[in-house]
């Protein structure tokens, strides 16, 4: 079966041919793409990398906005541990204090309690 003969079964399915066939056809015959379909070609590339630019430049700024939230939520939680642990530190100090006077305390009681039963 030929190209022609395939390119018509093809079209009688709602088939088309691909961009690479439709060159190698060309090529067959000694047709080669005018400088204007290029440009066409080219300037409908550039068109849709210029639209993925956009989307990519749209999407790293999105990117950038939630990544400086972030930041800023890691240095609220930061200086949360920072005063947590201080508080935690003076807490355990004071509680330390406390068994000690009680420690204290009940020694004076032990002592008075042993003078009186004498």
């Amino acid at each position: 079966m030929t190209n022609e003969e395939t390119r018509h079964i093809r079209s009688l399915k709602g088939e088309f041919m691909t961009n690479e066939e439709t060159r190698h056809i060309r090529s067959l015959k000694g047709e080669f793409m005018t400088n204007e379909e290029f440009q066409t070609i080219v300037l409908k590339k550039f068109d849709t990398m210029e639209g993925r630019f956009d989307t990519l430049e749209s999407d790293l700024t999105s990117v950038k906005t939630k990544l400086d939230a972030v930041a800023d939520q890691v240095a609220v939680l930061t200086e949360f541990k920072t005063d947590t642990e201080q508080y935690f530190t003076d807490t355990k100090e004071t509680l330390n204090f406390i068994l000690h006077k009680e420690l204290l305390n009940e020694k004076e009681v032990f002592l008075l309690r042993k003078k009186q039963a004498q």
